[in-house]
């Protein structure tokens, strides 16, 4: 998690410098060797969103890259997808896609920090790391 809090100052810095995204890509506040999360972080800093750590639970492993895909247009979410957040009631119209895709795919408890709702209204996190008990 800490690359992930390393690339949300970054985003800080950058907007304390720069006036657009743009500008600072330009300029080499962004750096290019950052993985999708991190990038994410990185807007999120930029735009002066909370970074806040969550728990919650999700239908399968973690995705490899960071991020999950949207099954209705296969393009990627800006984190992974959660059925919910602790204390969140589940999103109805994900739960009803999720529990089709994923009849054998086991519950996985996750933690990481809250990045905004997917396509379907589902909660999504970056920095993402499993919770074991």
């Amino acid at each position: 998690m800490d690359r992930i809090q390393r690339a949300y100052k970054a985003g800080q810095a950058a907007a304390q410098k720069h006036e657009t995204i743009e500008d600072a890509v330009y300029a080499g506040s962004y750096e290019p060797t950052m993985d999708r999360a991190e990038g994410i972080a990185w807007d999120m800093g930029f735009a002066g969103r909370t970074l806040k750590i969550v728990t919650g639970w999700r239908y399968g492993k973690i995705p490899a890259e960071g991020v999950s895909k949207n099954y209705l247009d296969q393009r990627y979410e800006r984190g992974v997808s959660l059925m919910a957040i602790d204390g969140e009631n589940t999103i109805t119209a994900q739960a009803v896609a999720e529990g089709m895709a994923a009849s054998s795919r086991p519950v996985v408890r996750v933690k990481g920090y809250f990045s905004g709702r997917g396509a379907c209204g589902e909660p999504l996190i970056i920095g993402a790391e499993e919770i074991t008990d």
